[in-house]
């Protein structure tokens, strides 16, 4: 990250007074809007962390005041909260408010990630700083279940009504979180931050001795998008995946508690690492399911691509930082084409000439290996268009014909800051 773009968040963080989590900075900043609390601190930690003007707080990074502690503590636990349910479909959600006095604080099943979805869908704002209750209870209490509000509840034996929709799930989220607030009392755990430091210190270590890779070469991996592949010793492919930063998803099999029994394989029987980057979180995403195709890796189960038709049109995907975009071509529900669009206004027009010929031309051939392999990869991009609503999609008679799509692919490039070609 340059220092200009951490001038421009310190900027920003001042202008508006208020804290914002690692999530919220990289959606806005790097454009990584996948990223889970967790992952996006793993990003951004390192280089915000290192800046004397800012200081991180439960509540999210702030700008440092000239007196008093940097560090808040964060709202009592044993008071009043908020607790949202936001799973990715269906694209409704529901809230619960706990009791007592001061001020509120956020609790979701998965992070602040959830709780944005939360407040897009309720259109007002969510409590910070927010609290993931599925980690916590895998680590402290050794959860190995799915993410689902009843199961957790059963599991920690806390009495609930089973009643089926986001507001009831939200109900037995909360009254989870409310007993397991009462044990945390029990070990002296009253607030986010002691919450925070009671998770970091029962986490399992992994030993990465006897392996083809280190912890070196885990802090070395890059922050960008991308595919990794695991290895047994024996060279035969174990497990296959993908993330909007390598460098945090492959190090959190090795780092904190394992999330399932999958995890725990790898970290047991992973003896050589593979990694490959990709321009962007669905290019990642789309290379992911062809490598899993090709090689079958033991651990992966099919990845189950939802066979909704997938409309005509070009999808806008930015790269992280500015650097350019990447349009996606979907045309008979298959992916004809995937066109890199460089910065600026040199390549830009030629880059957009292309997706929109490949888009409205009769005679361009699929650009994919084979039409299975490009439905699979139109069924992906359709997946990740409806759960990234933000991503500009053009339409063929929706939104004009050649010259409008054209004429709108440009001016989505002007205003995406040097994603796009500038001035064309």
């Amino acid at each position: 990250m340059d220092r200009g773009l951490v001038d421009r968040i310190v900027e920003e963080l001042a202008r508006e007074g208020a804290p914002r989590s690692s999530a919220d900075l990289a959606r806005r900043w790097l454009g990584l809007g996948v990223l889970d609390e967790e992952t996006a601190d793993r990003v951004l930690g390192p280089v915000l962390g290192a800046d004397p003007r800012l200081a991180r707080t439960p509540a999210g990074w702030c700008v440092r005041e000239g007196s008093g502690p940097p560090w808040d503590p964060g709202p009592a636990l044993a008071g009043p909260f908020v607790a949202g349910w936001a799973p990715s479909r269906p694209e409704v959600a529901g809230v619960h408010r706990g009791g007592g006095e001061g001020r509120p604080y956020g609790v979701t099943l998965r992070g602040d990630g959830e709780a944005r979805r939360v407040e897009t869908r309720l259109g007002r704002a969510f409590p910070r700083p927010v609290i993931a209750v599925l980690p916590a209870v895998r680590v402290l209490r050794g959860y190995r279940g799915t993410g689902e509000p009843v199961r957790i509840a059963e599991f920690l034996g806390v009495p609930h009504v089973d009643r089926d929709g986001p507001a009831g799930r939200a109900e037995v989220l909360a009254a989870t979180w409310e007993a397991l607030v009462a044990e945390l009392a029990l070990e002296g755990v009253t607030t986010p931050l002691g919450l925070a430091s009671l998770v970091t210190e029962r986490r399992e270590p992994a030993d990465l001795a006897g392996r083809r890779f280190g912890p070196e070469d885990l802090d070395a991996l890059p922050e960008g998008p991308g595919v990794y592949l695991f290895r047994d010793g024996a060279g035969a492919p174990l497990y296959a995946g993908q993330s909007g930063c390598l460098r945090a998803r492959v190090r959190s099999y090795f780092t904190g508690m394992p999330r399932d029994e999958k995890d725990r394989e790898i970290r047991r029987e992973a003896d050589r690492l593979e990694v490959r980057e990709e321009e962007t979180g669905l290019a990642a995403l789309v290379r992911e399911a062809r490598l899993i195709r090709r090689l079958a890796p033991r651990l992966n189960r099919r990845r189950e691509v939802r066979r909704e038709p997938a409309p005509d049109g070009i999808l806008w995907e930015p790269r992280a930082g500015g650097r350019g975009a990447l349009l996606w071509v979907v045309r008979g529900g298959v992916l004809v084409d995937r066109v890199s669009l460089a910065p600026g206004p040199r390549r830009g027009p030629a880059a957009i000439e292309r997706a929109v010929r490949a888009l409205l031309a009769a005679d361009v051939p699929p650009a994919t290996p084979g039409e299975g392999e490009g439905r699979e990869a139109a069924s992906l991009v359709e997946t990740w268009r409806r759960t990234h609503p933000w991503l500009p999609f053009l339409e063929p008679g929706v939104d004009g014909g050649p010259a409008e799509i054209t004429a709108r692919l440009r001016e989505i490039g002007r205003g995406a800051g040097g994603a796009g070609p500038a001035g064309a």
